[in-house]
Formats: structure tokens, C-alpha cells, sequence
């Protein structure tokens, strides 16, 4: 049987791979507008998340994504 820290940090490891993979995905559906705004503002413009690590996380998997 897990405890409950064990149970914590599965579920930690699996919202921050949701949040990499929103960002991945994101960066994949871009329009010319968004890449524009991306651009200029940077790609921070477009994270939903406001707090961290979720954030940090997001912000890696749009950036790998846009990677050549």
C-alpha cells in the first residue's frame, strides 16, 4: 500500500507532465496571430498557469516543442 507522500509526489510528477505536454501542445497549434504575439511578447503571454513549477514546466514543453 502507497503512503500518502508516495501518493503526493505521483501526483505532482503527473500534473507537471500535463503541464509540459499543454505546453508542447500548444506550441503545435499556434496560428500566424499567436506566432506573432509569441514575437513580440514572448511565449509567456500564452501559459495558463500562473504559479510554479507548473508554470516552469509549461514554458519547457512549448519551448522544445517550437525547437528546430
Amino acid at each position: 500500500m502507497m503512503d500518502d507522500d508516495t501518493n503526493v509526489t505521483t501526483l505532482s510528477a503527473y500534473l507537471y507532465r500535463r503541464a509540459y505536454a499543454g505546453g508542447w501542445n500548444r506550441a503545435h497549434e499556434l496560428s500566424q496571430r499567436d506566432r506573432l504575439q509569441v514575437e513580440l511578447c514572448g511565449m509567456e503571454v500564452l501559459n495558463p498557469y500562473a504559479r510554479e513549477p507548473e508554470r516552469s514546466h509549461w514554458n519547457e514543453g512549448f519551448a522544445r516543442a517550437d525547437a528546430p
